[in-house]
């Protein structure tokens, strides 16, 4: 019975524990997501202002000015080389009011023609727009993924071109393959563009809808015949943090989401739940074999309880069975008692009656004795006395007859 409430209160708290030490491993990363999404803003940040710092510049001015001119460009694309090259950014690019490339820090003449069609990106529409533009994408030529930052050029008011500096997230991706786990980035549409698992790139963790797909394509984002949906189960745990299962890997990750709100983007990192579960069965098992050990110790001390009770209870039918004994020995103790009182009554009656007969037989053989002493006494006197009767009356009889002599004779 205490096993079997043991067992049940187990099996109720089994998932409290596993959502607890889920919760743990999830707290635990915390630290390591927080780096990874302040790390990521400040690669961001590192090239938000670049843009409309080169816009300022008078060469770009100058070129967008006269673009037709061969000596303008060549000091235009020598500013964006030399800012391509100090920032370590992957590209600079100069852009007409049109959308049409005009210099980047790599433009050549055979270029310009086939990248003119690269850029026709959102960012562009957001500069545009009066805005600052900002824009993630696939390059259609080397296929790196980049992030793009753009800044208006401005002249009197007037939006006369578009600088925009592209620099590629591979070394923030290689920082993040040092951490102990997995982490990615995805985008608004819920597409995996940054992760420490290459094969985990370009992968949907949503199935994409027709106009999703549409916005993708038109946008040149992504080749969408690289997007792949990537099968998963994702349980809500508490928040931002959550359980996710895919369907091709036997493992299972808690995962803790921080927005990237400047960006659209959401920063995942996951943590095996593996640790979480072996923890949980470790204490489960720790409980089990405690309450085994405690329904040990409970179980032994019951059966020497019960030993002890069945002591007890022979003890008290045995002190009963000795108590009746004796009470029935001490009857007849006692019966035996009574009639030896009576037999040492009788005796010393007898005793008693004995010496008393004794006495009398002492009294009748002295009496007897005297009888006989008396009878002898008796006989002896009474003889002569009888012959001397005799003699008397003989003697009386003869002098009644005159005989005198012979009276005489008797006499004497």
């Amino acid at each position: 019975g205490f096993m079997v409430v043991v067992t049940v209160s187990i099996s109720f708290s089994l998932s409290t524990m596993q959502r607890y030490f889920l919760l743990e491993t999830a707290q635990v990363q915390s630290a390591t997501l927080r780096l990874a999404v302040d790390s990521l803003r400040l690669t961001l940040d590192r090239y938000s202002r670049i843009p409309a710092l080169i816009a300022g510049r008078p060469e770009i001015s100058a070129f967008l000015d006269a673009p037709q001119s061969i000596l303008l460009r060549r000091q235009a694309e020598a500013l964006l080389s030399e800012t391509a090259e100090a920032l370590g950014a992957q590209g600079v690019y100069l852009e007409d009011a049109n959308g049409k490339l005009l210099a980047s820090a790599k433009a050549n003449n055979s270029s310009h023609q086939r990248q003119s069609a690269i850029f026709s990106r959102p960012y562009f529409n957001q500069v545009i727009a009066g805005g600052l533009g900002q824009y993630f994408a696939l390059g259609t030529e080397n296929g790196e993924r980049g992030y793009f930052y753009a800044a208006p050029v401005r002249r009197e008011n007037r939006i006369n071109g578009v600088i925009a500096v592209r620099f590629t997230v591979n070394k923030f991706e290689a920082n993040l393959r040092d951490a102990n786990s997995e982490i990615i980035v995805r985008d608004s549409n819920d597409i995996v563009f940054i992760s420490s698992k290459n094969e985990w790139n370009l992968k949907s963790f949503t199935a994409l809808s027709d106009s999703k797909r549409h916005i993708i394509e038109s946008a040149k984002q992504y080749p969408l015949k690289l997007i792949e949906y990537l099968p998963n189960n994702i349980s809500p745990l508490h928040r931002n943090i959550s359980i996710i299962e895919l369907e091709n890997d036997p493992s299972s990750f808690v995962a803790s989401t921080s927005l990237l709100a400047r960006a659209g983007w959401r920063v995942t990192i996951l943590s095996p739940t593996s640790e979480a579960y072996i923890l949980t069965g470790f204490i489960a098992g720790g409980t089990i074999l405690l309450a085994l050990f405690a329904s040990a110790v409970v179980l032994l001390i019951w059966q020497r309880q019960i030993r002890f009770a069945e002591r007890l209870s022979e003890q008290r039918a045995t002190k009963l069975s000795l108590e009746k004994q004796v009470k029935k020995r001490t009857e007849e103790l006692n019966q035996s008692n009574e009639k030896l009182i009576a037999e040492i009554d009788e005796r010393k009656a007898a005793e008693t009656q004995l010496r008393q007969t004794q006495n009398e037989l002492i009294q009748a053989g002295k009496l007897a004795a005297l009888g006989q002493m008396s009878a002898a006494i008796s006989h002896e006197f009474n003889q002569p006395l009888a012959a001397t009767k005799a003699y008397a009356e003989n003697a009386n009889k003869f002098i009644d007859r005159d005989r005198i002599q012979d009276a005489q004779n008797n006499v004497s």
